[in-house]
Order: structure tokens, then sequence, then C-alpha cells
């Protein structure tokens, strides 16, 4: 889906919070390496940070906070990449209308110092609906930016979809695990037997309390 398509398709910002927290805390029960979602409670001073990074280059940040949510992503491969350009300066228009209370976040997620940004979206307080800046895809090409494929994991939200994200950690979830991690019910040392059985289950039980998911 194009930034345009997202902006109705990602959920409002706490029910984006409450999907960042079970993607990252799958991932911390099935993960012993490099996470792919991070979910960080404690980010800074009143905000939290939810991530995702393919280990490819791709990622995004998201920025929970009292001035309300910030939404970042990279595409490496996207034209609007502007890293190795000249003037490293982010696509045009990508930020023109960005409220000021965000605008200090661009400076947060660099390489060697140089913005990296390909998908910028905002919910302020008092907003009613995400927003994005009105710009010019390279070539007229919509799908340029990286925003039809890289948050699909959390505007995707049935059954079938979770179960396929679950396959990328070579999990065979069960319908019913899926549903309780889904509607973030509790979990316990049982439901992390079933999902990875070579997990030490109080530490894995330990890294999800301290993502903000309910453990029993």
């Amino acid at each position: 889906m194009p930034t345009r398509e997202l902006l109705e398709s990602l959920p409002a910002p706490e029910e984006l919070r409450r999907r960042s927290i079970v993607l990252a805390a799958l991932d911390a029960v099935m993960t012993t390496g490099s996470p792919k979602y991070v979910y960080r409670p404690g980010w800074r001073a009143d905000e939290s940070l939810a991530s995702m990074d393919n280990g490819a280059g791709d990622e995004y940040s998201i920025i929970f906070g009292p001035k309300g949510t910030y939404v970042r992503g990279f595409d490496h491969e996207s034209e609007m990449n502007t890293y190795d350009q000249v003037d490293a300066a982010l696509w045009p228009g990508l930020t023109d209308h960005l409220p000021a209370v965000f605008r200090s976040y661009i400076d947060d997620f660099t390489l060697d110092g140089v913005p990296t940004m390909t998908v910028c979206l905002w919910w302020a307080v008092g907003d009613s609906s995400w927003n994005c800046s009105d710009f010019a895809y390279p070539d007229g090409d919509v799908y340029a930016d990286g925003a039809s494929w890289m948050f699909g994991a959390l505007t995707d939200w049935t059954l079938e979809d979770f179960l396929g994200h679950a396959t990328y950690y070579g999990c065979e979830m069960s319908p019913a695990l899926a549903h309780h991690l889904m509607a973030s019910l509790p979990l316990t040392e049982e439901h992390i037997a079933a999902l990875n059985p070579r997990a030490d289950a109080t530490e894995a039980l330990a890294k999800i309390e301290a993502l903000r998911y309910p453990v029993q």
C-alpha cells in the first residue's frame, strides 16, 4: 500500500503501541540473536520506542510520547533513499509538513550523521488520524517509499496474517495461541514452551514482562 493508504490502515496510536509490544514479545521468545522487533518502554523520559530492523538495511522507528506519535521508515533500496547523495538531504517534501514538536526526531535516526528516512507519518495530540506531507514520488511511483511492505506486520492483524508472520521464526503456532497473543492475553511458562521449547521460560517471561506485555 502507498503511504496515503497506510494512513488509513495503520491503527490509532495506542492500538499501534499494543501491536508493537505483541511483535516484540514474540520476537523476545523466539530469538536468541539480534531481534527484528523491539519495544523500549523507557526509551526516554515519557517516551517509548518501537522499532523494526530486518538486518538488511530496512527499518522503522515509532516514537510514542506526550506530544503524539511519530513514525519513520527507511527502505534502503528505495529511490527516495538519499544517503549517498552529495547534499545528503532527505527526499524533497518528505518532512515539509511535519509539526515542529516532532522535528528533533529527524536527527535521532541517522547513518554516519545523515538522516535516513523514506516514510514519515505522525499523529499529534489533538489529531484524529495519521498524517503525512504532500510530496512528489520519484517518477510518480507511489510504492517507491517502502510503505507498501514495511508495516505489514502492524496493519495486517488477522489470524491468517499473524500465523504467517510466525513462520518467520520457524514457529508452527496454533490458532488458539495466535489469538491469545493477538489479544495481548497473559503468557505463562506453558505458552513459552509451546512457542519455543528451547527457550528458558523464566528468562523469556522476564523479558516480555519488561516490554509491558502481561505474564502470569
